[in-house]
């Protein structure tokens, strides 16, 4: 899972419902305040690769958060690069009723959504 909240992104990489890697890295938004789908792509692929090396493992699915419309440019680089499923977290329109803009639900609500959804499955 990545999570964007600026000036933070946060990448949390699971493997068998263990928790494998998390790091916190600082991100630059824009002069308009929206990040580049580069500047993310840079800040996810070190622990991605790090993953790979350390663990052995292959990340299957990208769950991502607080991208605003630099999301489905991040996903599909993801996609492509990586070869795994991307999708936004709370991307199911679950967070429909908090009664903000979709942008804004994913900056403040899908962090929380994707934990008591994974919780609800267990």
């Amino acid at each position: 899972m990545g999570k964007c909240s600026p000036p933070w992104f946060t990448t949390a990489i699971l493997q068998s419902g263990q928790l494998r890697l998390f790091r916190t890295v600082g991100i630059t938004a824009g002069p308009e305040g929206m990040l580049s789908p580069e500047s993310v792509f840079e800040a996810l692929y070190p622990s991605i690769a790090f993953f790979q090396d350390q663990f052995g493992g292959r990340i299957e699915k990208a769950h991502l958060c607080g991208l605003g419309e630099s999301g489905p440019a991040v996903m599909e680089m993801l996609t492509r690069e990586f070869a795994l499923e991307a999708a936004p977290l709370g991307g199911n329109g679950s967070l429909g009723a908090a009664r903000l803009e979709p942008s804004r639900q994913e900056v403040y609500f899908s962090a929380l959504l994707g934990i008591v959804e994974e919780h609800s499955r267990a």
